[in-house]
C-alpha cells in the first residue's frame, strides 16, 4: 500500500480508501468475524492509513469517503467489550472516523460460519423487539437473521445508542417503555 501511495506522488492520480473494516478492538470478536488478524493488527492498520493520508495528502486519502467501518455490537458482545471499543475510539481520536459506530450491529446472513456459532449459542430469535435493531432494513440491505444479545443488559442499552445516531427512520418509537420493560 505504502508502495503504491508514494508511486502516485507524481502523477495527478489518488488512491481514495472508502471504508476499512476494522470491525472490532475486541480479540474475541475478531476470532468470530474470523478476520485473521488481533487487536494489536487493527490498531496497526488504523495507524498505517491514517500515518499514509498525512504524508501523501495529494496521493492517499482516507477520511473523504468514510474512514472506518465497525461492528460494535454482536450477539456475544459484553459491557466490558462495548467499553473497551468506545475507549480506544476515544482515546485514538477515532470517533469521526467511525461513521455508524453506536448503531453498528452485527447482520447475520444465513449460511455464514458466524450464525452457526449463533445458533449454536441459542441467540437467534424470530423477530426483533426493537424495529431500530433491524440493520438489513436500516440499511436496504438483503434479509438478516434476527438474533438476541447474550448478556440482556445489552438490549435496552443498544435500543438507546442506536437512537443516539442520525437516522431519524425511528423517531418515535417508544424507547423508554422498551428500556424499562413496558409492552
Amino acid at each position: 500500500l505504502e508502495g503504491a501511495v508514494v508511486a502516485l506522488g507524481p502523477t495527478p492520480h489518488r488512491l481514495h480508501l472508502a471504508l476499512l473494516g476494522v470491525e472490532n478492538f475486541v480479540d474475541a470478536e475478531l476470532r468470530r468475524f474470523n478476520k485473521g488478524v488481533d487487536q494489536r493488527g487493527i490498531l496497526d492498520a488504523v495507524a498505517l492509513v491514517l500515518r499514509l493520508e498525512r504524508e501523501h495528502p495529494g496521493s492517499f486519502v482516507v477520511r473523504e469517503h468514510g474512514g472506518f467501518s465497525t461492528i460494535l455490537f454482536t450477539p456475544w458482545t459484553t459491557v466490558a467489550d462495548l467499553s473497551l471499543n468506545l475507549r480506544i475510539v476515544r482515546a485514538a481520536g477515532l470517533g469521526s472516523l467511525c461513521g455508524k459506530l453506536l448503531s453498528s450491529r452485527l447482520r447475520l446472513v444465513e449460511g455464514l460460519p458466524i450464525e452457526a456459532l449463533a445458533r449454536r449459542d441459542g441467540l437467534l430469535v424470530d423477530a426483533y423487539e426493537d424495529p431500530a435493531f433491524d440493520t438489513a432494513a436500516r440499511n436496504l440491505y438483503g434479509a438478516e437473521l434476527p438474533w438476541r444479545f447474550a448478556d440482556p443488559r445489552l438490549e435496552p442499552l443498544c435500543s438507546v445508542l442506536v437512537r443516539l445516531t442520525s437516522d431519524t427512520r425511528f423517531e418515535g418509537a417508544l424507547v423508554c417503555n422498551h428500556i424499562i420493560g413496558v409492552p
